[in-house]
């Protein structure tokens, strides 16, 4: 059990934590795969081994409806950082070219949803849409114009 002059940090780190995966997950269309494949190439397997194992950690975060299922513990918090490190490494130009086009826009005193990029996040990280519906950037590029 945590002591109690530590346990509002952790409930801190833990929503971090979690809100950092989303916004890599929203921006990117990275999938849980994802985040799998990258524990198992920094050998952290033992903390996410599967999805069931990534979906108790994430349900640690407080903002979540299923907080309280588990415990995040300092190791499993390192794990998770690792991850997000790695992921928002191999997805840099994506969110360099994210943070450009919100600069730009928010000189423009603009809109957010102007911009392709920015507006598909917003929809993304907000659940706005099914993920059936969803396309990502990448997927709108590539997508053959019918």
């Amino acid at each position: 059990m945590d002591s109690p002059d530590i346990a509002p940090q952790l409930q801190s780190i833990k929503a971090h934590l979690d809100l950092a995966l989303l916004a890599l997950e929203a921006l990117t269309g990275i999938s849980s795969d994802a985040v799998l494949k990258t524990a198992q190439s920094l050998g952290l397997a033992e903390f996410f081994g599967d999805r069931l194992s990534l979906w108790r950690i994430r349900q640690s975060s407080p903002l979540r409806k299923g907080k309280g299922r588990k415990n995040l513990d300092i190791e499993e918090a390192q794990a998770m950082t690792l991850v997000i490190c790695s992921l928002a490494r191999q997805y840099q130009g994506q969110i360099r070219q994210a943070i450009a086009k919100l600069e730009q826009v928010s000189l423009q005193r603009q809109s957010l949803h102007r911009e392709p990029i920015l507006a598909d996040y917003l929809e993304q990280f907000n659940g706005s849409k099914s993920s059936k519906q969803t396309t990502t950037l990448a997927e709108s590029r590539t997508a053959p114009i019918s």
